[in-house]
């Protein structure tokens, strides 16, 4: 008696992706349910990383999750771009923006880097104009908004790499962009707001003492993370705090956010997800990570950090697991800013920045 392909797919939804890839070698009504199925590999992804999302197509689901279950097994392949200017004159990246296949690299000798990644990596622009290190970058494909040592914010047409607008401010530490607004935030004033096209000042965020190490702008919710070891949310239509989180202690140095929840990093060795309604930390994270952690990303499934021990690591989004720990810039060379001080990924890559002057994409084999 032959099972029917709803049941059999619901048994191979708890079987596992090796067992299932395996399974397709038995006959050809296995092989064609595992071919076909949609609804068996997103069970797949539900069950065993946690994964949800609305594609019908069964090679999205099967593909994703070879690619989850590659990230999390399997050795990455890695690249490196060369930032340096000279055999003597290596430049430290010290900030990355990655959108849509192109990489946007803010470096210490003032330049910022646009690449594209689609089938390789292929310098694209140079963009000069800022004369310190850019410590801040926001790219949202079209425009790129970069913050400087050299006390200013400029606006860049990424497609010209014409600089549009120069905002000359007292500091800058963080910068987003959003809705043609600029948004600028330091540890030594208020987040201020500006228009992209005039450059006028639009009005500043209350709380003088909340002063911003770190932005993260998810439609018209703003978060920030400061020095004071808080996180703040602000609604930037209304210009009103709507919400803090307490609970790290030391400074706050990465933030990331969705709908959903609230992803920070700290100085204190540890990361902690938070409930953005109600302020509530769901979770924390702490591995065998040695000092700061610098940087921190997050999607449905996973959270992926930086940190001073030049170590990248994945954890499980869902019960806060350490999934795995790559050694991926070299540890070294310690200073206040050692390690990896700069990531970003999406479903094809991974990038980081570390102090060894290097930047590495990491993909899955």
């Amino acid at each position: 008696m032959e099972l029917p392909d709803s049941l059999l797919s619901h048994v191979f939804s708890f079987a596992g992706g090796k067992n299932v890839a395996n399974a397709s070698y038995v006959c050809n009504k296995w092989a064609r349910l595992v071919r076909e199925d949609p609804s068996m590999w997103q069970k797949l992804c539900l069950n065993d990383f946690g994964l949800k999302t609305s594609w019908n197509e069964s090679k999205k689901w099967r593909d994703t999750y070879i690619r989850e279950w590659s990230l999390r097994t399997r050795p990455l392949e890695v690249s490196a771009l060369d930032f340096n200017v000279g055999p003597s004159l290596p430049v430290w990246t010290k900030c990355l923006q990655l959108h849509s296949e192109k990489l946007v690299a803010g470096l210490e000798n003032g330049m910022l880097k646009i690449w594209n990644l689609r089938g390789g990596t292929r310098l694209v622009a140079t963009l000069r104009g800022h004369t310190e290190s850019v410590v801040s970058v926001h790219f949202d494909g079209k425009t790129v908004v970069s913050g400087s040592e050299d006390n200013t914010v400029k606006v860049w047409d990424a497609a010209s790499g014409r600089c549009s607008k120069t905002i000359e401010v007292d500091q800058v530490d963080c910068v987003q962009f959003g809705d043609s607004t600029v948004i600028a935030g330091s540890m030594i004033q208020p987040i201020k707001l500006w228009d992209a096209s005039s450059g006028q000042l639009k009005g500043s965020l209350p709380d003088a003492s909340a002063g911003s190490f770190c932005l993260d702008l998810f439609g018209s919710r703003l978060v920030s993370g400061s020095s004071l070891d808080m996180i703040h949310m602000w609604d930037v239509e209304r210009r009103d705090r709507v919400g803090f989180f307490e609970g790290h202690s030391d400074w706050v140095l990465d933030v990331k956010s969705d709908e959903n929840r609230v992803v920070s990093a700290s100085r204190d060795h540890t990361i902690k997800v938070w409930d953005p309604r109600n302020g509530e930390c769901c979770r924390t994270l702490h591995g065998r990570q040695c000092g700061a952690v610098w940087c921190v990303g997050f999607d449905d499934c996973k959270v992926i950090s930086g940190s001073d021990d030049g170590y990248m690591r994945l954890w499980d989004l869902r019960n806060g697991k350490q999934i795995r720990a790559i050694g991926v810039h070299d540890f070294s060379c310690r200073t206040m800013f050692s390690g990896v001080n700069s990531l970003q990924f999406d479903a094809n890559r991974i990038v980081t920045a570390g102090r060894d002057y290097l930047v590495k994409i990491w993909t899955v084999t």
